[in-house]
């Protein structure tokens, strides 16, 4: 009886991680969708009193916002005043792709430069300081530009999309991630905007419902206010 028990449970863990398995695939399949439909905020008129160059992941696209004013280049066009903003970000993105998104790039130098990226590369398990390498070789390629600003995601270990028990793990590698990148960026000579908060103070735990996107993943635009605020407080 004791051995036909234990194979019941084992088959009974079994058949739940198979399942959370398949419900986390239907999940990225979703959040994938999501972010292909998303437009970036962008203005590229022909003034070019301020201007902004903006490279990234999802998050530079702005995905989850509501609309796109309320993406973090929205609401940076809007305190910076940016009569120009190019907007290179791409849903997916991961610091090696960086070099891809400057090849594109229209102007031979820029007011601000934008950089939100790394939530990708957290996910996919890289190693920080071989990535953090690799942001370094991506800085050195950038235009001339009078302020280098650069984040990455809070805590990837909050999202409510991933299995409750990896977050343990993601939030550790998310912090490995931001020291990595704080000193490449600050030793580079630009401002690296730490956007993780102890859970007991970041909103994305306490009100999940509100900060992340109907996806999961993603901030809405209150997740992305709410970022926005210590990038502000930063300038």
């Amino acid at each position: 009886m004791f051995v036909k028990g234990i194979l019941i449970v084992s088959i009974a863990l079994l058949m739940a991680f198979f399942y959370s398995l398949y419900s986390l695939q239907r999940k990225i399949a979703f959040s994938q969708k999501f972010a292909a439909t998303t437009p970036a905020y962008e203005n590229e008129s022909g003034a070019l009193t301020t201007s902004v160059l903006v490279l990234g992941d999802s998050t530079a696209v702005g995905v989850g916002a509501s609309n796109k004013e309320t993406s973090i280049p929205g609401l940076f066009a809007k305190e910076v005043r940016a009569t120009y903003l190019e907007n290179r970000g791409v849903s997916g993105a991961k610091v090696a792709d960086l070099v891809g998104q400057l090849d594109g790039k229209n102007l031979p130098e820029y007011d601000y430069i934008l950089i939100q990226i790394g939530g990708n590369d957290v996910v996919a398990r890289h190693d920080p300081q071989r990535v953090a390498q690799e942001l370094l070789s991506v800085l050195q390629k950038l235009p001339p530009h009078q302020k280098l600003i650069v984040q990455m995601c809070g805590d990837v270990g909050t999202a409510p999309l991933l299995p409750w028990y990896v977050h343990f793990y993601y939030t550790q590698k998310s912090l490995a991630f931001h020291e990595a990148f704080e000193t490449t960026v600050t030793n580079f000579g630009g401002l690296y905007v730490n956007l993780y908060l102890p859970k007991a103070e970041d909103p994305f735990v306490a009100q999940p419902e509100i900060y992340f996107s109907t996806d999961g993943f993603h901030p809405s635009s209150a997740g992305y206010a709410s970022w926005f605020e210590i990038l502000k407080k930063s300038l």
